[in-house]
This record gives structure tokens, sequence and C-alpha cells, in this order.
């Protein structure tokens, strides 16, 4: 036994025979055996040191056994200290009596037995032990609840001051008995105190917005009803003093082991800040929306009659060669600047996911040579070098012909504007698989390696334009990833640096068999179509240059034009002039272009006419509304000469067909 696992033996008698006597019979516990002469020496040990058990001797001089059993009891430390009393004189059933009220556990007489006195000792340093192990648990129990409750207490005020943080709190609904708890948190969302009512479910359901209520309520016996684990929604609850509180409810189903709801318990959080930040956003959005709308409406405006002016111009042939120079660059910048127009649009409609594709089935070369058709002046104005190969089998896609043209438009526009004059450009397309892989390559100015991963994020731009004259608003590649994702496809961005060239690569899913392409429709017959100069055309917009500069460009054509600055104008106009075709400008004073459509269109002679709208707006809603107002095409301002000539020469129902892909 080590020395720091046994226990003291006080041994108490003023006759050193004695001590020697007990300490014989003693030490074959191998405990520590003490001696102590006189009732005071014994007290001196005891506030020393701890003792498992006192041997003393009753008849001692100056302080005799009882007197210092009784002085040791008083002691807190020493009140359950064993104590045996040794005696050859007082042993009578008094003197046993008075020892066991003085605290001794036992009374033995002399002579002594060895063997009894080693055992009773034994007995109570085995109990004393046992005891000291059962404070040292209780201290411990005692130290490990004292840690338990303060971090109890810690988390408690941790999550209290969590939900008060979120503006929430808990609940829990008994469902057997009806019963609602619900904590300060909720408390403060309602306004009601947790005193003043007893809740239950139809209280919450009171207080619920009605325009919420059964979304709320059926979204909730749904998951009860079912297997569900939970369910979370959002409703408006009303709070105590009137106002509408938006609130965040997820509910965990507490389940019996027949599967059968017997609890909910969850939280709710106020969320009343978020909902008005998105209202404000949506408000911003809109109006963001609305002012892309009027600017483009305001650009296309100026920016029909330069485009007319620029046509007539071409019509009257040949000047010299740096007039004809001065008209090609007002041409491509008015183009330009269309196309920024363009963009301007295209931003909202990415950001608010509100592209519309008109799929259908279609040949790869038919959107690449479309293409290559609209990069062609700006890649001729850099000098560069184009090179197309195709696969030679045709290459049958499902998709948008106008959007995908407006994708390789795009990127063969990028290679240009981002490659030094004299550079090299190529459009290369092969088949992968299930796939047709396009690849748009030049020897450009790069891509810097950190930028490869941000390319086609919206108006991102990998180049400073500092030090790049060509521009741009930065949605071009965000245009094709978009229009590329919506068909199915990927698009991917190489580079091997600055300098170095870039390749951007689209992949397209093909149509797994051979498809019949639609055949265009025969030209009309001189016998149902009337001749150019036979056609009267009335053009009204308030824009004064815009209307001339069209009615000049129709007129030098061959066609018999009139024109109207207002929509009374137009239908007063249209109702002596009996037009084959009106243009009507959408934003006019007086009558706007809608109310003067639906004009004409009341008039016997305005069944069969072609109504074109001719405006600066162009967004969705606006080609709707035109449809609605009985418009049969829908043009946006500068219009493209060609795409004109191509309307006014085809019979009015290839027209509305052609106004499709415009």
């Amino acid at each position: 036994m080590n020395e720091k696992d046994k226990v003291n033996i006080l041994m108490v008698d003023d006759q050193p025979g004695k001590l020697m006597s007990y300490e014989t019979i003693l030490s074959g516990l191998e405990e520590n055996l003490i001696r102590a002469s006189s009732g005071k020496e014994a007290l001196e040990h005891l506030l020393k040191t701890d003792v498992a058990v006192l041997l003393v001797d009753v008849s001692m001089p100056d302080l005799d056994g009882f007197e210092l059993a009784g002085m040791i009891r008083e002691h807190p430390r020493y009140r359950k200290t064993a104590i045996i009393f040794v005696s050859a004189i007082h042993f009578t059933e008094v003197d046993r009596l008075k020892g066991y009220q003085l605290g001794a556990v036992d009374y033995v007489s002399v002579p002594v037995i060895p063997e009894i006195l080693r055992a009773k000792v034994s007995v109570f340093i085995d109990l004393y032990r046992k005891t000291q192990q059962l404070e040292h648990l209780n201290r411990e129990l005692e130290l490990r609840v004292a840690e338990r409750t303060a971090a109890l207490g810690t988390s408690e005020e941790r999550f209290r001051l969590a939900t008060e943080a979120m503006r929430g709190g808990l609940y829990d609904w008994d469902i057997e008995t009806n019963t609602l708890w619900r904590s300060a948190g909720l408390v403060a969302i309602f306004g009601y105190p947790a005193d003043e009512h007893e809740p239950h479910l139809q209280w919450w359901l009171d207080r619920v917005h009605p325009d919420d209520l059964t979304r709320m309520s059926e979204g909730m016996r749904n998951v009860l009803e079912s297997s569900l684990p939970a369910f979370d929604t959002e409703y408006r609850v009303q709070h105590r003093e009137g106002p509408w509180v938006w609130v965040w409810d997820r509910g965990r189903v507490v389940r019996d082991n027949t599967g059968r709801a017997r609890r909910v318990v969850g939280h709710i959080i106020d969320v009343s800040m978020q909902k008005d930040a998105e209202f404000q956003l949506k408000q911003a959005d809109h109006r963001k929306d609305e002012f892309l709308a009027a600017l483009s409406h305001e650009l296309r405006n100026p920016l029909a009659p330069i485009r007319n002016a620029v046509n007539v111009m071409r019509l009257k042939g040949p000047v010299e060669p740096d007039f004809d120079r001065s008209r090609d660059i007002i041409d491509r910048q008015v183009s330009h600047l269309s196309r920024l127009v363009d963009d301007l649009l295209d931003v909202s409609r990415i950001s608010r996911n509100r592209f519309e594709l008109r799929k259908e089935k279609m040949e790869l070369s038919e959107a690449v040579s479309a293409a290559i058709e609209a990069s062609r002046p700006l890649i001729d104005q850099q000098c560069h070098t184009l090179i197309v190969s195709l696969p030679p089998q045709p290459v049958h896609l499902e998709g948008d012909l106008v959007r995908l043209t407006q994708v390789f438009t795009n990127l063969l526009n990028n290679s240009a504007k981002y490659t030094p004059p004299g550079g090299r450009l190529s459009l290369n397309a092969h088949l992968e698989g299930s796939d047709v892989v396009v690849r748009v390559k030049d020897n450009g100015v790069g891509i810097p390696p950190e930028s490869l991963h941000q390319l086609f994020q919206m108006f991102y731009r990998a180049l400073d334009l500092r030090t790049q004259a060509q521009g741009g608003l930065g949605v071009g590649l965000t245009l094709v990833a978009r229009l590329v994702e919506l068909h199915g496809g990927t698009v991917e961005a190489h580079s091997a640096g600055i300098n170095q060239g870039s390749e951007l690569v689209v992949r397209l899913p093909v149509l797994s068999e051979p498809v019949e392409l639609g055949q265009s429709q025969p030209p009309a017959s001189s016998a149902e179509t009337k001749t150019a100069t036979d056609r009267r055309i009335l053009v009204a917009d308030d824009n004064l240059d815009s209307a001339e500069s069209l009615a000049l460009l129709l007129s030098l054509k061959g066609y018999e034009v009139r024109t109207a600055s207002d929509g009374v104008e137009a239908v007063e106009t249209a109702a002596v002039f009996l037009p084959d075709i009106v243009f009507l400008d959408i934003g006019m004073p007086n009558m706007n272009g809608y109310e003067a459509a639906r004009m004409i269109r009341e008039q016997p002679w305005g069944k069969h006419i072609l109504l074109i709208a001719l405006t600066g707006w162009g967004k969705e809603e606006d080609r709707r509304r035109c449809k609605a107002a009985g418009f049969d095409v829908h043009l946006t301002k500068p219009m493209n000469y060609e795409a004109l000539l191509q309307l006014l020469a085809a019979s009015p129902e290839t027209a509305r067909e052609v106004s499709k892909e415009t």
C-alpha cells in the first residue's frame, strides 16, 4: 500500500505499555499509527492531521476519554470520526450508554482480544475510505452540476440574445390539448403579453392575414397529415396595435410511434425588414426598367431619321469618295448605337430572365451566315481576315434563329473589336457526339488568366476602358452565355494571356435525326400583290425629321406617301388616302399609336391594311400591346433598310411572318 493511501489511527492512553500493545495489535493493518499519551496531546494531533479511527482510553488524568470525545465531537471536522472507547474499569451499561451518547461507535473492555479489536478497527477504516470516496464523488458531482448549470445559463443567455437579435421567438403547440406555448420573443411579435391570453391554434390563425391564411393553414395541414418532418412558410400576422408583420415560420412535427402528429415545435422570425427591402428593390428594378425603356426610346427616335437620311443618300448614288465614305461612317455608327440601345434592354431581360425564345427547326449555317453578314462591316473596317469552316453535311438544331445569330454576331464582333487591325479571325464548327462545337478564335489582345472565370458576368470588362479604344456595355458575352444556356448548351473561354489571342467555344445539342426545313413562300404574283408604284403608304410620327426622312426614302423607291404628325391626323388622313400600309409611331400627342390603330381597324377600309408600329419602345410588353391594339408588325427604330424593303415587297400575310424575325 502506498503511503498516500494509508489512513491515520490515533491511539490515546496515558500508559505506554497499552499504547505499545495497541500498536502491536494494529500493525497488521498497515496503516499509520499515531500515539498520544494524553487528551491534550490527542487534540494537538487532531488539529494537524485527519484521523480515520480514534482508540481512546476512558480513564486518563486531566482529560478523560469521555471529555475528550465530547470536545472532538464539537469540531465539525470530526463529528463523524469513528471513536472506540477502551476501559478496564468503566464497563457497566451506564458507562457504555454514556460513551455512545458522546459519539462513540464501539466500547471495548480490557483485556482486549487482539483479533476482535483489529477486526473492528478494520471495519471502521473501510467505512472511512468509502465515506471519503463518496464525499469526493459528491464534490465532483457538485462541481459538474455547477459547471453544467453555468453552461446552461450561458447557453440560455446566448439563445435569448440570439432570438432577440433575429427578431423572433419559439413556440410549442400541443395538438392533443390545443395549447400553445410562446417564448418572450414571439410574444413581442404579436404584442400580447404571455399571461394575458391562453393561446390556442385558432387564436393564432385569427391573427394571420386573410390573403395568407389559406396557403398557410393548408400547408401546415398537408404536413401534419403526411409523413413530412417539417414545414416552412412566410405569411403576415397582425400585431396587437394593428400593423401587419411579415414572419418566416419553420416548424418541426413531433410524432408518436404510430406516426401520428402530437406536437409542432418551431421558431418564427420577423422578416418585415427583409420584405420591405425586397419591395424597395423591386420598385428600384421597375424604375430601372422604365428608365432603360425611356432612354432607349429617346435614343432610337433621333437615330431613325439619321438612318433614313443615310439610305436616301445611298439611293441617290455615288457622289464623290469623301462624301460616300462619310455617309458610310454615319451608317456604321448608327448601327453601333442601335446595338448599344438593344443591349440596354437586354440588360433588363437578363436580370429578370425574361428572354422569350421562338424555337424552330433550323440549320446551323443559317445563323452563322447571318452573323457573318452582320459582322462583316466591322471585320472589313479593321482589315481582318476571317476563315470559316463548317461541317460538309447540314447541322440541324432546334433553336431561335434570331437569338443564335445574335450569339455568333456578338462573338465575331468581340473578336474583331479586340484584335489589332489586320488580324486573323476564324469560325470553326465540327460535330462531337450529339453536339456541335463552334469555336470563334482570334489572335488579338487576349484575356488575363484571372479574368477568364468572370468573363460572362454582367458588366464585367477584362480590359480597362482607358487603355482600349473599343467600348461597349460589358453585356455582350453575358448575353451569349444566357442565350446558349437557354438552348441547352454551354460556352467557355480560353486564352493563354495578354496578347496571346482568345477562343470562345459554344457547344449546342444537335437534333438526332435530319429534319425537313420549311420552304420559303414563293413571291406573290402581280395579280395578288400591288406593285410598288401602286402601293400607298401613310407615315405618322410626331418627330418631323423621322416622318419626312422615311417618306422621302419610300418616295424614292416609287411609293405614294403621305405623312401625319399625330394619331388624330393619321386616322383622318387614312380615311381619305386609303393607304395599303400605315407606319404608326406609338408615343404621339392628341392620340397615341395604340388608339389610332384601334380606330383604323374599326373602319371597313381598315380591316386589311398592313399596320406597322415603328417606335422606340421595344420591350416584350410593348410588342404585346401592339398586337392587342391591332398592329400586324412591330419594328423598333432605327429600322434596318434591307428588312424594310423585304417587308414592303411581301404580301401582308408574309410581312406578318417576316416581322417575327425582325
